[in-house]
């Protein structure tokens, strides 16, 4: 008789924020004021943080699933997309009303476990798609936030490096390899006239960063050059050089 033997669970488990984060109090569900009409939002976050740490290790212990599936066995499953939800959910309410259709031996107190079991993880499965959303809401924010902050810096060093202050010209290279336009790969598709438009808006909105040059020059007797350097952030960058013929 051979023991086989159960895969070893992967930690899912994530890491404290850092050592000097205070730890969330899971006693206390009311986050302290910070001034009228306000709350920490630091201590929200770490609160947070707290709560789905234990949730996600009651899941990783609790869950009876094999947590290293391959790519293979994944797609051997066949999981509970709209179509087939509605295909269990119907099967169960057809032989739950009328007992005489059930398959021999079939368990009805089996399926009924299954049953509830999937709700409730379609349920969870909504509730953490909507923290995410508000998550990934926050991520842009307070990114937002925290990127002009550095734009700051970064001007401020820039000046310095410019007026010759020591020091300053080595940090302001440190800051400034982050907005080095890269090459555009072989066979990348130069943006479109309506790419370089919509970027065009954006950056006149103040809705993306980055920057758009272009030059241009006119064609003396057989042609000429039209460059764009299209070069906002939040879309892509890009360098293209068109070659214009008459």
């Amino acid at each position: 008789m051979t023991t086989k033997k159960t895969p070893a669970k992967a930690n899912l488990v994530p890491e404290p924020l850092s050592p000097s984060a205070p730890a969330a109090d899971a006693a206390s569900h009311t986050p302290p004021a910070t001034g009228p009409g306000t709350i920490d939002v630091s201590w929200v976050l770490n609160h947070v943080f707290h709560d789905i740490s234990v949730a996600a290790k009651e899941l990783q212990q609790g869950l009876p699933i094999d947590q290293n599936l391959t790519g293979v066995e994944r797609q051997r499953l066949v999981g509970v997309k709209a179509r087939n939800y509605g295909f269990i959910t119907k099967s169960w309410e057809v032989v739950d009303a009328r007992p005489e259709y059930r398959p021999p031996l079939f368990s009805m107190s089996d399926m009924s476990t299954l049953v509830n079991n999937l709700n409730r993880a379609r349920d969870l499965s909504t509730l953490v798609a909507q923290v995410q959303r508000l998550i990934d809401d926050y991520l842009l924010t307070v990114g937002s936030l925290a990127y002009h902050d550095a734009l700051r810096i970064y001007g401020q060093l820039k000046a310095m490096a410019n007026g010759k202050v020591p020091g300053a010209a080595e940090l302001f290279k440190q800051l400034q390899q982050y907005f080095r336009p890269r090459r555009r790969r072989p066979g990348e598709t130069p943006p479109t006239e309506a790419e370089m438009e919509r970027d065009f808006r954006r950056l006149l909105h103040g809705t993306a960063d980055g920057e758009m040059v272009i030059k241009n020059e006119s064609p003396h007797t057989s042609g000429g050059v039209h460059e764009v350097v299209d070069d906002v952030h939040k879309h892509g960058k890009h360098g293209v050089e068109i070659e214009v013929k008459e």
